[in-house]
């Protein structure tokens, strides 16, 4: 995943697993080291919760202080107690910094449940980069795995952090996956300075004023996001606000209270970057060679900045989390980053006289709130093409029209198995920040219809007296469907791509060999995947006396174990995408067998999706065709009843048998 800052927390799961590995100081300390606020907070009574709580957060305070000439101190305190071994994880605490930022105190704690206490201090912390995929970077973060960390124990974390900040915002995220007691948030404002603030996904809850500009938000008995198959990403659900801070006597900590103000911020960054060279305009001139149409115009200098421009982040300064290098230093090394290849298509579009905005995103759908305008929303960066009115996008599907900006293009130039003209699966009907220059407008990005994420499977089989069956089987992959596909086999080498696709065969046939495979249109990301492949299957029709029972759904599998949950459902059910898939078999009876009895076939439908299935015989051969259309990427709660009832329909004609008789 791209990113363009360094968030302050990462998950306390991948610090257990990171401290693991790491061999972080476990330093006791005698009886009274801890401090009083810790201690009196350990013995305030607990409230009951569920057996399947593994811990809960008591405290989670932050105070944020403004001094007049801009610096910052942020200090934050935080207590958990463990209920249960997976609350163990929530023992592992990180600061993170920066050449731009200092901690200036880092303190850990812990009461194991027979009353020991212990106490870390910030030698007995583990520095490392947070981040394993960047080439370079100057973010180091500070580990504390507290000891004494069973289940009964309390443990506590404090930090102090001066800061230069690049803007005047912040971001109080207080619902977790655990249970949250108290959070607070307070903001501490030189005289003269103002603020604004804005909550996400939680009703508006109004500050208290502490004194003078000092001004505090509280909430209390937070519940957990839980885990849930096909739930929304987690930022999309949790409570978050969203706080600004302004002065009319500090340049840089100027008004930014809007969508508008958040895009003018960051064109300043990134405005001086976008221009070409004369390597860079020769490059346009050669690719646009012979191209008459803008479409043809984009997918020459899109494709090429796709899959020229090599991935690697490098970034030196904490302004470098949003700031790109120059075009030209990008295209000179033919590598950067998302914001980088954004940078280089926007400004190579420019020298082919095509209007192109860089776009900010997050690449998972519902993170960014349209309520809630804050920079910290975003991790990611692509590219809106500006369109003719009268072009034609009959081959390219990615585009929206809107009422200020016109026909856009949405193209993301970072994931290279997404071919031209769609959008990778997570930025689909979420919002993207266009930067048009001194502002720029909050987008809606397009969803894509169900036939452009197409799988069609063509399966000629045979079944064998004794049970077998052998098969040719030919696919067709388009869109996401052959994106997923094209990732797993780009990233196996090529012995190992035999392996995906007997594993993917192995899923529906328990004794099933490859016995050949072919794959067609691999590396041609705008163009459908096919496989071709053949297999023998063992025991595959079960055997009664005269009689042999086959199941006509030989591969794929399109009902969902969703259906069988017993809880009752807290969050919608989202899919990645639209889609058709689709299936036609044919499969041959084996001589001296007739078709005794056949299932009926299946028609059920919804407002988010249809299943159609039709089962036939003649002259000896079993006829089976379904298809499967998923039409919304988001099925509320109130609706989850309607999708059992759907996902059973699925399942019950997936399960469905035609019995054979012996005629000889």
């Amino acid at each position: 995943m791209n990113r363009l800052f360094l968030r302050l927390r990462i998950s306390a799961l991948a610090l257990l697993g990171l401290g693991c590995v790491l061999a972080i100081p476990q330093h006791a300390q005698a009886k009274d080291s801890v401090p009083d606020w810790f201690r009196q907070i350990a013995h305030e009574p607990l409230a009951k919760y569920s057996e399947e709580t593994d811990a809960v957060v008591l405290l989670d305070e932050t105070t944020y202080t403004v001094q007049p000439n801009g610096e910052t101190y942020l200090h934050s305190r935080r207590v958990v107690k463990i209920l249960r071994p997976g609350g163990k994880r929530l023992a592992v605490f990180e600061a993170g910094f920066d050449k731009d930022t200092k901690l200036t105190q880092i303190h850990g704690w812990s009461i194991s449940a027979d009353g020991m206490e212990y106490e870390l201090k910030e030698k007995d912390s583990v520095e490392t980069s947070p981040f394993a995929d960047a080439m370079y970077e100057d973010d180091r973060q500070k580990l504390m795995k507290l000891p004494g960390a069973e289940v009964g124990a309390y443990v506590a974390f404090e930090f102090e952090q001066k800061q230069r900040p690049l803007t005047f915002w912040d971001t109080w995220d207080f619902q977790e996956t655990v249970p949250v007691k108290t959070a607070r948030y307070t903001i501490n404002l030189p005289a003269g300075w103002e603020y604004q603030y804005r909550f996400g996904n939680f009703s508006d809850l109004k500050p208290k004023n502490m004194g003078g500009n000092i001004w505090q938000w509280e909430v209390h008995d937070i519940d957990p996001i839980s885990d849930e198959d096909q739930m929304p990403a987690w930022g999309a659900l949790a409570g978050k606000m969203a706080v600004a801070f302004y002065s009319p006597s500090l340049s840089i900590a100027k008004r930014m209270s809007s969508w508008n103000d958040v895009a003018a911020w960051s064109n300043t960054l990134n405005e001086s970057r976008r221009v070409g060279t004369p390597k860079l305009q020769a490059k346009v001139a050669e690719l646009i060679a012979g191209k008459t149409t803008v479409i043809d115009k984009v997918r020459a200098i899109g494709e090429y900045v796709q899959h020229n421009i090599r991935y690697v982040e490098i970034q030196l300064t904490r302004t470098g989390a949003w700031q790109a290098h120059a075009a030209g230093e990008v295209f000179d090394n033919n590598y950067g980053d998302c914001k980088d290849k954004a940078t280089l298509l926007v400004t190579m579009l420019h020298e082919a006289g095509i209007n192109a905005y860089m776009v900010l995103v997050d690449s998972e759908r519902g993170v960014v709130n349209p309520a809630l305008p804050t920079p910290w929303t975003f991790n990611h960066m692509i590219v809106a093409v500006k369109l003719p009115a009268d072009a034609d996008t009959s081959a390219v599907y990615a585009t929206v029209d809107d009422q200020k900006l016109g026909k856009l293009l949405f193209f993301d130039p970072t994931y290279d198995v997404t071919g031209f003209g769609l959008l990778p699966a997570g930025e689909q009907n979420s919002y993207g920040l266009v930067i048009t220059g001194d502002g720029g407008e909050l987008v809606k990005m397009p969803q894509l219809a169900p036939p452009i994420n197409r799988l069609l499977r063509v399966s000629h089989l045979e079944l064998l007296p004794n049970g077998g069956l052998t098969g040719d089987v030919e696919e067709t992959r388009m869109g996401q469907e052959a994106t997923r596909m094209r990732e797993a086999l780009l990233t196996a080498d090529k012995q190992k791509k035999l392996k995906v696709i007997e594993e993917y065969l192995a899923q529906y046939l328990d004794h099933a060999q490859l016995t050949y495979a072919g794959i067609g249109g691999l590396s041609k990301y705008d163009e459908p995947l096919t496989l071709h492949y053949k297999f023998v299957a063992a025991d595959y029709a079960t055997s009664a006396g005269d009689l042999l029972m086959v199941r006509p759904r030989v591969l794929g599998q399109m009902a969902s174990s969703i259906a069988e949950e017993k809880k009752p459902r807290k969050y919608p059910i989202t899919y990645s995408t639209t889609s058709l898939r689709s299936d036609v078999v044919e499969i041959k009876l084996p001589q001296g067998y007739k078709v005794d009895e056949l299932p009926q076939g299946a028609d059920v439908k919804t407002q988010f999706a249809e299943y159609k299935s039709k089962i036939e015989a003649k002259d000896n051969v079993l006829y089976y065709n379904r298809s499967y259309t998923v039409k919304d990427l988001s099925i509320p709660v109130d609706e989850y009843s309607e999708l059992k009832a759907f996902m059973r329909g699925i399942a019950a004609d997936e399960r469905n048998t035609a019995v054979l008789k012996k005629t000889q």
